[in-house]
């Protein structure tokens, strides 16, 4: 099983300035995939470790210019969403 590192924004972003944060720390935003296997898995979080809220949070996945999905962690659902819209953000590396 494949570990990550993973750093929580302590602001919410819009998708754009979340790929440059996550850039920064020389991480990335998760794609769509990754975050629907951590709310599966959300029980499984090591002690200590970064733990996602129940709210939005940006994925890397794109749909096009001005858009990509957002993750739900209170449903376990991705939405496609304007990239100008503000959520949370959590790098992983």
């Amino acid at each position: 099983m494949r570990l990550w590192t993973m750093h929580e924004a302590r602001d919410k972003m819009d998708w754009d300035q979340a790929v440059r944060y996550c850039h920064s720390l020389q991480s990335q935003l998760p794609s769509v995939e990754m975050l629907e296997f951590a709310s599966r898995n959300s029980g499984s979080v090591p002690e200590g470790s970064a733990r996602f809220q129940y709210d939005y949070y940006w994925s890397r996945t794109e749909l096009d210019m001005q858009g990509a999905y957002s993750f739900d962690f209170g449903l376990g659902l991705a939405y496609p969403d304007h990239k100008g819209n503000r959520y949370r953000v959590m790098c992983i590396k």
